[in-house]
């Protein structure tokens, strides 16, 4: 096993430049850990671009131009999500040069500010993306049948982003610190709660509203469900908090 690991992954190669400071792990052992933090955050990053392909195969009962304004508000919707996603990097790598210090409050006051920025910045690209939707979506490609749809999700979604982007910097503090599993665990439930509540709004099962019923609804349907799921992430993620640094 050792030998497999050494070809894979030969850490003394790797740090022969490296003054070392104490002995190290034999390769099986790192790779083994690094398997293990590794394989729930990849497992995460799948479970993230799910939730626009449930929403498009869920949402193709309404017709082709609904599945056409999910697809045409991915790009903004991320463009929205970039400031976010760059803002988690660095929590994720200040977070764990601070486990690694040793220091817990340190780390908290990382994720504490991290936490105020994201609010800041939600504020201000949730305001310039709601009024701007509509010329961002044509330059995004919508047309007449798509436009109004398109436009209404994409507000929709952008507006209920508040949970989804501190879902994310909490999570992202969790892998700082190694807690890759909750995080996964966090974007499972949330799934599935996106599952459930697109059955249930779309097609008007169970005696829930059929959003999915009249055609100025077709675009709250799949954004309400997104924001519902969103809004149980982050209760999941919070209750998970009190572990980030502490443990």
């Amino acid at each position: 096993m050792n030998r497999v690991a050494s070809l894979l992954f030969n850490a003394r190669r790797i740090l022969k430049r490296t003054q070392l400071e104490g002995p190290l792990p034999d390769d099986g052992d790192l790779l083994r850990r690094a398997f293990r933090v590794a394989w729930p955050s990849t497992l995460e990053s799948f479970l993230v671009a799910l939730v626009s392909v449930v929403d498009t195969i869920m949402v193709s009962s309404l017709g082709a131009a609904a599945i056409a304004a999910i697809g045409l508000t991915g790009q903004p919707k991320f463009i929205c999500l970039a400031v976010f996603l760059s803002v988690n990097v660095a929590v994720s790598a200040i977070v764990a040069r601070r486990k690694g210090e040793g220091d817990r409050e340190g780390a908290n006051r990382v994720l504490v500010q991290a936490i105020l920025i994201t609010v800041v910045l939600t504020v201000v690209i949730t305001a310039l993306a709601l009024i701007f939707a509509e010329p961002v979506l044509r330059l995004a490609g919508t047309n007449e049948d798509t436009h109004e749809l398109a436009t209404g999700y994409f507000r929709i979604i952008v507006g209920c982003q508040f949970f989804n982007v501190l879902n994310m910097v909490i999570n992202a503090a969790q892998r700082g610190v190694g807690n890759t599993k909750i995080a996964m665990r966090t974007n499972i439930v949330s799934n599935l709660v996106n599952i459930v509540f697109n059955y249930l709004l779309i097609g008007g099962n169970f005696g829930f509203p059929a959003l999915g019923g009249k055609r100025r609804c077709h675009r709250n349907s799949a954004g309400y469900c997104r924001s519902q799921r969103n809004g149980f992430a982050l209760g999941n993620a919070s209750r998970q908090l009190p572990l980030l640094i502490l443990q």
